[in-house]
């Protein structure tokens, strides 16, 4: 069954490009890989901060390294599509985190 997920992310300090970003605990989810990264409204270009794709690991976790920066306080949404079983299964504990960054002030 194809569903289409939206992710909302919000940073507490400036993000720098090269940073990845990691979602975990999509249980029996499938995709290809390269994932596509779609916008969203009211997105504030969360599809482009990521670079329109992402990874779909073998382990079944998205990852998607950010090809630009990020700012504090700013919420960034994007969708994107996976494939679930057809027989029901229970919520899965899903998490993100968010690696490999150097907090730096951002200027205007």
């Amino acid at each position: 069954v194809n569903n289409t997920l939206t992710v909302s992310i919000s940073f507490y300090e400036d993000v720098t490009a090269g940073a990845t970003i990691t979602i975990t605990g999509l249980s029996n989810a499938t995709a290809s890989s390269p994932l596509a990264i779609s916008e969203v409204q009211s997105g504030n270009g969360g599809h482009l901060i990521l670079g329109g794709s992402a990874t779909w690991t073998p382990e079944g976790a998205f990852e998607a390294t950010l090809a630009s920066g990020a700012a504090a306080g700013t919420t960034y949404r994007f969708s994107f599509a996976v494939d679930n079983p057809t027989t029901p299964q229970e919520p899965p504990a899903v998490s993100i985190t968010l690696s490999g960054f150097a907090a730096q002030e951002m200027t205007s």
